[in-house]
């Protein structure tokens, strides 16, 4: 143990029973560090909202075996893109020698779906993080996704064909002014124009949808933006 003593001393004699011959040593002890490299950092998974800023994105951490500080530094093609804090401890883990770190993450600038600021344009922001302890270094890549703020649930990895949902409709009578729908509920059963059927449909995209009709008696009948026929 080079921490306990750092060099030994002896003599080596050697005999052939009547004739003796010494020699002096000196054994050094060489130290070795028992350092290790810090733990990778480690990003919490997720995704963010478009127009979110000084919330925190996400939280990056990392151990060190020798309770030793961690520097963090960012780097990669979206790093620009965000802030990253300087490191805080956060006390020890389970091990009385090793001490845990974390940086925390915010964007520089609003993100806006409809207007991607990342390298590649595609909503995705990656960045590289590296930890230190003076010695060893260790790096993770991550990615964080930007979602539309409109868009309750993740979006879909591949776009899908809309659905109708709901079609209403109601029996009509002709009138001299042209054709009406009745409303069952108007006293009296007075014509009024109105909408003959109603087409509600769905797209899991969040696309915008377009409706248009077709068949033998298209040419018969319109249909408007919001499915009404």
């Amino acid at each position: 143990d080079y921490e306990t003593k750092t060099s030994y001393s002896v003599t080596a004699t050697v005999s052939d029973g009547s004739i003796t011959s010494s020699q002096a040593l000196t054994i050094t002890v060489i130290n070795t560090t028992n350092e290790q490299a810090p733990s990778s950092p480690q990003g919490g998974a997720g995704y963010v909202f478009e127009n979110t800023t000084t919330a925190e994105v996400f939280v990056v951490s990392s151990s060190d075996n020798d309770g030793g500080n961690l520097t963090f530094t960012k780097s990669g093609p979206d790093a620009a893109s965000f802030n990253m804090s300087d490191p805080v401890y956060v006390g020890r883990a389970s091990n009385a020698n090793m001490s845990d770190y974390r940086v925390h993450f915010t964007f520089a600038s609003v993100p806006d779906y409809e207007n991607p600021q990342d390298a590649n344009g595609d909503n995705t922001y990656e960045v590289t993080v590296t930890v230190s302890d003076g010695t060893f270094t260790r790096s993770s890549s991550l990615t964080y996704p930007v979602w539309d703020a409109y868009t309750p649930d993740p979006p879909s990895e591949t776009d899908e064909a809309p659905s109708i949902t709901e079609i209403t409709s109601v029996s009509i009578h002709e009138t001299v002014d042209g054709i009406r729908m009745v409303d069952l509920n108007n006293s009296g059963n007075s014509p009024y124009d109105e909408a003959v059927i109603v087409v509600i449909a769905e797209d899991a995209n969040k696309d915008s949808l377009t409706f248009s009709l077709s068949g033998t008696d298209a040419s018969s009948l319109s249909i408007n933006s919001s499915g009404f026929i």
